[in-house]
């Protein structure tokens, strides 16, 4: 009997026979199931699960690593403002001229108007803590060295509902020696925080 099957013992029948088992364990192979959970993270090539492969909801706040995220994976408007720090020594920086436009600086979402002779409001977008302001004189002139200039933080009856009044003058407007304390428009530099 064992001669029988080594006479019929082809090469295209044990390939034929080899190609028969493969098909068939293959099947079976194919044919099994996974259970509920059985696929590991070390089951998982690196890079292959897609935002496709996650259910929705599926990842919450106590599955992300604390810290990881940035500003910019949140849409506007989602995240709440954050804590105010301590004020720097200066908020709003800006030199004005005498009729209340901006020379240097920015007052950055404030504005300034001229109210009247030497008074200007200031509107900052931020509640002042403290204000100075500085006038520009020329010293070498004898009669510009006694101009100051005064800021006063909520001053309503000049400037209502705006946040400082800055009043810039001349002690001897006529230079005679008396003190007279003159409204006078002029440029000034005024700082706020």
């Amino acid at each position: 009997m064992g001669s029988s099957i080594r006479s019929k013992l082809t090469y295209a029948n044990v390939v034929a026979t080899l190609a028969l088992f493969l098909a068939l364990g293959g099947g079976a192979v194919a044919a099994v199931t996974l259970s509920r959970n059985s696929v590991k993270s070390k089951h998982i090539a690196k890079g292959q699960v897609k935002r496709s492969d996650i259910g929705k909801d599926a990842v919450t706040s106590a599955k992300v690593k604390a810290a990881s995220l940035l500003g910019s994976d949140f849409k506007a408007g989602q995240l709440p403002p954050g804590p105010q720090g301590e004020p720097g020594i200066a908020r709003i920086a800006v030199t004005l001229f005498p009729n209340g436009n901006i020379y240097r600086g920015s007052l950055d979402g404030g504005s300034a108007r001229r109210a009247a002779q030497g008074q200007y409001c200031i509107d900052l977008p931020f509640v002042p803590v403290a204000a100075s302001v500085s006038r520009s004189t020329n010293v070498l002139n004898p009669e510009d060295r006694d101009r100051l200039a005064t800021v006063a933080i909520g001053a309503e009856v000049t400037c209502p509902g705006e946040d400082l009044l800055v009043t810039t003058l001349e002690i001897d407007a006529n230079d005679d020696g008396t003190i007279d304390n003159t409204l006078q428009d002029g440029t000034f530099s005024l700082l706020a925080n």
